[in-house]
């Protein structure tokens, strides 16, 4: 459902969304399970996007990746896993959208398991200076 909302801070009013139907667009259509990812992915605003440092190699081993940060000088060894997310750390894709590509990397795993493997592989990232966060 669209409603209008009070006016935005340059005065002008706006809409907004208090609800978004699982199954029907707002013309009462039947919305189809690729069509409501694409509305959904439209409405979701996410606060921040995550970005691979630029600087940092990498190359594979033996089905996990290995990354080398020459200002560092140092060698990560990156699991199946992480480097999925790693992989999809392209500046674009925020933490919902980095948890829909690992459930659909790893299906059959369930959504909590997924969400905490995601938190704990950014805590990481972000720490060792191998991913950085910026607006989507």
């Amino acid at each position: 459902m669209w409603r209008r909302s009070a006016a935005s801070r340059d005065g002008k009013s706006c809409l907004s969304i208090s609800e978004l139907p699982l199954d029907f667009d707002r013309r009462g259509a039947l919305v189809s399970s690729h069509r409501l990812e694409a509305l959904r992915a439209l409405v979701s605003v996410e606060a921040e996007a995550y970005r691979r440092n630029a600087q940092v190699e990498e190359a594979p081993l033996s089905g996990e990746l290995m990354l080398f940060d020459p200002a560092r000088a140092q060698f990560f060894v990156l699991n199946r896993t992480m480097a999925c997310i790693w992989r999809r750390c392209d500046g674009a894709q925020g933490r919902d959208r980095l948890l829909a590509g690992l459930q659909e990397e790893f299906a059959g795993v369930e959504v909590e398991a997924a969400t905490a493997d995601l938190q704990r592989a950014l805590d990481e990232l972000l720490a060792l200076g191998l991913v950085t966060t910026t607006a989507p």
